[in-house]
């Protein structure tokens, strides 16, 4: 069995950036970092980079739509994980601590434009029998 895959060149315009912050944001509070983490040092930069494909059962979807659903997304996983949406700052005695604050995360919008198509990869898969 085949099985086929595009590798594309694509650019990115940034449109437009905003703050997302947890849905339901918990109170103020600190947590220290551990000795582990204090080893890396700040700042500590958390960038992720998330390519979903386009719904087959809405093909009325429009960027802005896509955008709002992936917002609100966000905020409802930043509940639990609340920590992400915080600042890493100094405490009393200069060592980095995470600051609950529900400061949000970043956000960056922008539409995907197809240049060309570098190459075509063919992956074959060994027959099970």
């Amino acid at each position: 069995m085949d099985m086929h895959t595009e590798i594309r060149d694509f650019m990115i315009t940034v449109s437009k950036k905003e703050l997302v912050a947890a849905k339901f944001p918990n109170r103020e509070h600190w947590l220290p970092l551990s000795n582990l983490d204090m080893c890396f040092g700040p700042p500590l930069d958390f960038s992720l980079f998330f390519c979903y494909t386009k719904p087959t059962c809405e093909e009325n979807w429009t960027f802005v739509s896509k955008v709002e659903v992936l917002k609100k997304a966000l905020a409802e996983a930043l509940v639990p994980y609340y920590a992400l949406a915080g600042e890493i700052v100094p405490n009393s005695m200069g060592e980095p601590e995470i600051l609950c604050n529900n400061r949000g995360v970043d956000f960056i919008e922008g539409p995907r434009f197809f240049q060309k198509i570098i190459r075509f990869a063919w992956h074959v898969l060994p027959n099970a029998a």
